[in-house]
């Protein structure tokens, strides 16, 4: 496998008192050069390798041409809007190509001086960035816009959310958002996706060592039934951590999740054998993960030991990692983990 390409971005911004402009657009070009031996390919039907599965070579270009412009209007003392359009020219050998126009709309209003409401209106196209960065900006409204599904993804996401505080030492909030999606496959027509996402949280600190940290979230993935893959997963999670910030530097935290799945497929998968029960259904269990860490002097860095689902619990969960454009690791692993980590500044 051989993969060549480059990504060049530009970007300008203008910062006035009543109106923040920024401006920009990149080009990026990506060459795939693979070359596959495949002993045996189980009802290949469809994609690239279909007509001679045993020995596969793929050749393909991705080529994407961006330009955006995002402007941010003070309209008076407690309300910001936000405009904004990108246009995408994108083109994938392997699949398709396509022009399209993205507006975004966004609205920040200070109700009262402790509570802001949030709107948001934004429209992209997933495009598959050489480093996985870009400069141009990731929020509208405080919604993330640019998500890891599969390159080539049009997408609609409109949010609405809360945000509030309560004698500047509490912070509650909370929103609900739904995204639109058209996935594109191989040899296939797109393929429509919905995600609704409630979220709820709870930050406290309690003193200037001491913070407790609680959230609430309901996702709800769903799209056309395709082969064995799941068609619909809900899934709720609500973690509560307790944290330790030392003077000196030592931090910790405690943090305990409860997560509930259920999941929804055509018919058993044939990849994992035995009873429908081990393949879809619902499913919920409680983790325990704990940090401690020691922030190195001059903000040089941290090192760390962390621990996940200390109790070592077995549970079925499934990510959405098929419907994302690079491998990711699940957030939930159904075993012990423990992971040494250092961050260095320089």
């Amino acid at each position: 496998m051989h993969d060549q390409g480059y990504q060049t971005e530009a970007q300008y911004q203008y910062r006035g008192d009543h109106v923040n402009l920024v401006m920009g657009g990149g080009i990026y070009q990506i060459d795939f050069s693979r070359d596959r031996s495949l002993k045996k390919i189980a009802d290949n039907t469809v994609g690239p390798c279909a007509a001679n599965p045993i020995n596969c070579s793929q050749e393909f270009q991705k080529e994407r041409v961006n330009g955006y412009v995002y402007s941010n209007y003070n309209l008076r003392s407690n309300v910001n809007v936000t405009f904004g359009l990108s246009y995408d020219s994108y083109s994938n050998s392997s699949t398709d190509s396509g022009n399209r126009v993205n507006p975004k709309f966004g609205l920040q209003w200070d109700i009262l001086d402790n509570i802001r409401l949030r709107i948001a209106w934004i429209e992209t196209v997933k495009s598959s960035l050489v480093a996985n960065q870009t400069i141009e900006p990731t929020q509208v409204a405080g919604f993330n816009q640019f998500f890891d599904d599969i390159n080539g993804t049009r997408s609609r996401r409109m949010g609405l959310g809360i945000d509030t505080h309560f004698a500047k030492t509490i912070y509650w909030g909370g929103e609900i958002s739904r995204r639109d999606l058209s996935v594109p496959i191989v040899n296939l027509s797109d393929n429509e996706q919905k995600e609704n996402l409630y979220r709820t949280y709870l930050y406290w600190p309690m003193s200037n060592q001491w913070v407790l940290r609680g959230e609430a979230q309901l996702e709800q993935f769903s799209r056309a039934k395709l082969s064995t893959e799941p068609h619909q997963i809900d899934t709720l999670s609500a973690p509560v951590s307790f944290s330790y910030f030392g003077t000196q530097g030592l931090f910790s935290s405690l943090i305990g999740t409860y997560v509930s799945q259920k999941l929804d497929r055509d018919i058993p998968s044939p990849i994992y054998p035995g009873s429908k029960r081990d393949n879809e259904g619902r499913d919920g269990f409680f983790l325990v993960d704990a940090v401690v860490g020691f922030r190195l002097p001059k903000r040089r860095g941290m090192v760390s030991i962390e621990a996940r689902n200390l109790l070592d619990e077995q549970f079925l969960y499934r990510n959405a990692n098929f419907s994302t454009a690079e491998a990711v690791l699940p957030r939930f692993l159904p075993a012990r983990t423990m992971l040494l980590r250092l961050t260095l500044n320089f």
